[in-house]
């Protein structure tokens, strides 16, 4: 009420990262979603982007090939989802459960995210 949206952030997959239906419908739906949340609050995907990152693909991991596997298919994402970048996360490493980023490695994911607002809004804060 009181602010105003200047980007929208997603990092989520792990639990559509599965290697089948739901990975095959994830760009599908993510589109869905990011058109259905910027009609509800009123925003044009012109002025509002969105920013949304792929999954750590730690070699070794129990979910390495899924990751992989799932940030394939998410890439088309950007061809889907007006005003939209994919940042990359593929590369980053993983606490000791092998699935989620390590804090070093979520500083560098922030940084990133940063970065991508900044070259969609020209600069604007």
């Amino acid at each position: 009420k009181d602010g105003e949206i200047k980007a929208i952030l997603w990092h989520q997959g792990e639990s559509d990262a599965d290697g089948g239906g739901l990975e095959a419908s994830y760009v599908e739906r993510l589109a869905k979603m990011v058109a259905a949340l910027r009609a509800e609050l009123g925003l044009k995907a012109e002025d509002v982007p969105f920013i949304f990152g792929s999954l750590a693909e730690l070699e070794g991991a129990p979910n390495y090939e899924v990751n992989r596997s799932f940030n394939r298919a998410v890439r088309s994402a950007v061809d889907r989802i007006p005003n939209s970048v994919r940042v990359e996360g593929s590369d980053l490493s993983c606490n000791e459960d092998k699935v989620h980023f390590s804090t070093r490695s979520l500083r560098t994911l922030g940084a990133r995210y940063a970065a991508a607002y900044l070259a969609l809004s020209g600069g604007a804060r």
